[in-house]
């Protein structure tokens, strides 16, 4: 099983028993995982974030947040925004949730680097490749299963009731993006499954091939102009992450 080292930079209450009931039902392969409990807002605004250490270069505006430098002595790095983590009193379930979704994002990286690489090139370049028909994150498969991992987990610690009554109070003060996605956590099953997983981001990209492939070739030149480090540059032949 997984260990977990808590860097309380936002400095609430975190009870130790809580973490190790949550890794207990987490189950996740063995690896250490950094939880930075942050104490400002997160990169693109986003809500937590997962960084394996495999690929913290090409991800350098986390170094920081995760106090890494090239030698870490962890495998992972999960991150929650400071509104996130100081609203736990008011919204324990849904803190619970956001944490499990990381897990979800973790258990992949622990057991396969590779899909985890896989999903976020999807992720990349989703957007252009379908024409805008894909925008949002939470669109994409692979964030609806960590969802429905962080649903379980949320179930497993508060009940079954506990998340939606949250969720109900937060839609109340929530933009329309948000409301959606708070709507689909409510609407989809709690899950800890995820051996269909690469199965299941083959088939969603597949209409997109060609159209994902120019973009990460494009990605990958610009990348190797400026002399940054890039997830296309992991990649020898894209064909492959379409073959089942």
């Amino acid at each position: 099983m997984a260990k977990i080292i808590p860097k309380n930079k936002a400095d609430i209450d975190i009870e130790v028993n809580y973490l190790e009931d949550l890794l207990s039902y987490a189950n996740l392969p063995d690896g250490i995982v950094l939880l930075v409990l942050h104490n400002n807002s997160l990169p693109e605004n986003n809500q937590g974030v997962c960084v394996a250490s495999q690929l913290i270069d090409i991800d350098p505006e986390f170094k920081s947040i995760c106090h890494c430098s090239n030698s870490t002595s962890w495998d992972c790095c999960i991150a929650i925004a400071n509104k996130w983590c100081v609203s736990r009193n008011e919204f324990p379930a849904y803190f619970t949730y956001l944490l499990g979704h990381e897990f979800g994002h973790t258990y992949i990286c622990l057991s396969n680097i590779s899909l985890h690489i896989h999903c976020c090139l999807i992720r990349l370049c989703i957007r252009p490749a379908s024409k805008n028909k894909i925008v949002l994150p939470h669109e994409l498969p692979n964030e609806q299963l960590f969802d429905q991992f962080g649903k379980y987990l949320s179930q497993k610690l508060h009940g079954s009731e506990k998340l939606n009554i949250e969720i109900q109070k937060l839609k109340t003060t929530a933009h329309d993006i948000e409301i959606k996605n708070l709507e689909q956590i409510e609407n989809l099953p709690p899950s800890r499954n995820f051996n269909e997983l690469r199965k299941t981001m083959i088939d969603f990209s597949i209409p997109y091939k060609d159209e994902l492939i120019a973009c990460w070739k494009h990605v990958d030149n610009e990348s190797k102009k400026r002399g940054d480090k890039s997830l296309t540059s992991l990649i020898y032949d894209y064909e492959k992450l379409f073959e089942y």
